[in-house]
């Protein structure tokens, strides 16, 4: 609260705050806005609505969620909620939208043309797919995943141990960060005389809670790829393209 007011004029605190819960995915967004007028308090109320990012990206990496008329937009609305302008609600307050990046693009970038990218298979779980690329001047490309050596490393973690004697000498429940380190080979054909092949390296993250076991994970962003030329593999060599890093969007 303000540290005093002036004459008849009324003391006004607005506490926002934006964050996680404790476990789990949500985010949340709670505003709380108290009038004191003469050391009498009279209005409080405090209002709450889950943030929901339209992609799921938003929650495995560090996209920003709002651009700056969407946080004004939204504050308003909390305001007028807890000031009781508005009816309350406990509706999920959804962020951003496609049509908000198709537009940055397009401003940032207006010589290009979209693509559209159809996959079939088990590309969710990293498994075998076929996709086909659509482009603008109605041409397609097909092509074809094939997964092949995967494997994954989990060094020991000192913070699970910690984790666990803290959680049974107070009895607050702890959460602890874990990392992994994944790799998949693989191959991309887009016909028998055109194929790569692919190397893809990143980390998974993971906080898990130690009395509940929930986990939230997510993957680093981008992925560290390389990729060489199948065509060209002469005793045990090949000829390797330039590495790249992809960042993966869903």
């Amino acid at each position: 609260m303000p540290a005093a007011a002036y004459g008849d004029t009324p003391e006004i605190g607005i506490f926002s705050f934006i964050t996680r819960a404790t476990s789990g995915f949500a985010i949340y967004w709670k505003l709380n806005i108290i009038v004191k007028k003469d050391n009498k308090v009279i209005h409080s109320k405090e209002v709450s609505h889950e943030l929901e990012f339209f992609n799921m990206t938003g929650y495995a990496s560090a996209l920003r969620w709002m651009a700056a008329f969407e946080f004004v937009q939204n504050f308003n609305r909390l305001s007028r909620e807890a000031l009781g302008l508005i009816p309350t609600s406990d509706e999920k307050i959804v962020l951003g939208s496609w049509e908000n990046y198709e537009q940055m693009i397009k401003a940032a970038r207006p010589d290009l043309s979209k693509t559209y990218l159809k996959l079939k298979g088990g590309w969710t779980a990293g498994g075998n797919f076929a996709g086909q690329f659509s482009f603008a001047e109605d041409s397609t490309s097909e092509f074809n995943l094939k997964r092949g050596f995967a494997w994954e490393f989990t060094p020991p973690s000192f913070s699970e141990l910690l984790a666990s004697a803290l959680t049974n000498a107070t009895g607050v429940d702890f959460l602890y960060n874990q990392r992994s380190k994944s790799q998949v080979n693989a191959s991309l054909e887009f016909s028998p005389d055109m194929a790569f092949g692919l190397k893809m390296k990143w980390y998974n993250f993971e906080t898990r809670s130690v009395k509940t076991g929930e986990t939230m994970s997510y993957v680093s962003n981008p992925v560290t790829t390389e990729i060489f030329s199948r065509n060209h593999c002469t005793a045990g060599s090949c000829l390797h393209l330039q590495p790249f890093l992809l960042s993966i969007h869903q």
